[in-house]
């Protein structure tokens, strides 16, 4: 289920709509990830910062999907499923890895 939500000018996606998150999550329907992409580019393109939460726990699945979600202009972030803490956001150190994630 893809799930988008406007929080103070920065639209919020929450799904696995551009990776999947898994066996629990799985990777949404071609069709759906294109609708919702599309979406998220008028709002951007209507000057909000789109931001995209995965709920991914595999580092090299997140690492993919931060770069997939960067190429679409939108600020990736990871968290657990359940919301239930914070992780830092997903940028890049200057090696290209991402930064540790205690919330899983």
């Amino acid at each position: 289920m893809i799930r988008h939500c406007v929080l103070a000018g920065t639209v919020l996606l929450l799904a696995a709509a551009l990776a999947g998150g898994g066996a629990s999550m799985p990777v949404s329907p071609p069709d759906d990830i294109a609708w919702s992409v599309e979406l998220l580019h008028l709002a951007q393109n209507a000057g909000r910062k789109v931001l995209v939460v995965e709920y991914l726990k595999d580092r090299e699945k997140m690492a993919a999907a931060a770069s997939r979600i960067r190429e679409e202009g939108f600020l990736p972030y990871f968290a657990p499923r359940r919301l239930h803490c914070l992780n830092p956001p997903a940028i890049p150190d200057a090696t290209g890895r991402l930064p540790e994630h205690p919330c899983r």
